[in-house]
């Protein structure tokens, strides 16, 4: 998917307005040229601005994420786009009224991306970590080496051995319950973003006056759950960071 500005840049009507300006400042008179440039630059930006196109743009954009992941930010970002499709169909004062919470789903949809990005890595890092690794049989096979040693040196060393083992295993497990806490998160997140978008069909039946009473509780909503995920990246980079750590 091109650039927004690449895509403004190469659009037909630009570039035959832009070759209209030229031939007519150098056919007709010059200040023709300068006068047709502002009208170009009106088009460029207002196709590179669009945001259907911008909107376009973010999805195709978008590098695939974990599995455990994608199925779950593919149902946030399918409701970000029906609500789109929806408010670009409504009548003019509807749409005016209803953008912040269009702004404010397109908001929390990137950092639902960013977040789960972020947390890819981690979640990639552990499957491998545990594919690689017999907690169970290493533990196992340690405690039967402590059993049986009768040097304190070799004792000590299984012993520091064992807690080590013990202190990955702790991280592990606190990794993956951050991790179900993300999916929790994100479940939530796209239930939201249905309940809201239901309830926009609903605020639209009954007209431009309930639209304007009753868009802030759902605004409200939205800006709660960019609450949360705010939390959660922070979060999200410590867990990162001390659960590989962990694993060194």
């Amino acid at each position: 998917m091109q650039n927004p500005y690449l895509q403004a840049l190469l659009n037909p009507i630009n570039l035959a307005m832009l070759a209209l300006a030229a031939a007519a400042g150098l056919c007709a008179a010059w200040w023709l040229f300068p006068l047709g440039l502002v009208f170009w630059a009106l088009m460029f930006f207002r196709v590179a601005r669009d945001p259907v196109v911008q909107i376009d743009h973010g999805v195709q954009s978008r590098s695939p994420l974990a599995p455990r992941f994608q199925t779950r930010f593919d149902r946030i970002e399918r409701l970000q786009i029906r609500l789109f499709r929806n408010l670009s169909s409504a009548d003019s004062d509807t749409k005016k009224a209803l953008q912040p919470i269009q702004e404010q789903a397109n908001s929390l949809t990137e950092q639902a991306y960013r977040l789960c990005l972020r947390v890819s890595a981690l979640e990639n890092y552990r499957l491998i970590s545990e594919l690689k690794e017999n907690a169970a049989l290493e533990k196992a096979n340690l405690t039967d080496q402590l059993a049986k040693a009768t040097d304190a040196r070799l004792q000590q060393e299984y012993t520091q051995a064992l807690e080590s083992l013990e202190q990955r295993l702790l991280k592990r497990k606190q990794v993956s319950t951050f991790l179900d806490r993300l999916d929790a998160q994100l479940t939530g997140l796209g239930n939201t973003l249905e309940e809201v978008l239901a309830e926009v069909l609903r605020l639209q039946a009954l007209g431009k006056s309930e639209v304007k009473k009753q868009q802030k509780p759902l605004l409200e909503r939205l800006q709660q759950e960019s609450a949360e995920l705010v939390s959660f990246e922070g979060a999200s980079a410590m867990q990162t960071e001390t659960g590989i750590d962990a694993e060194m």
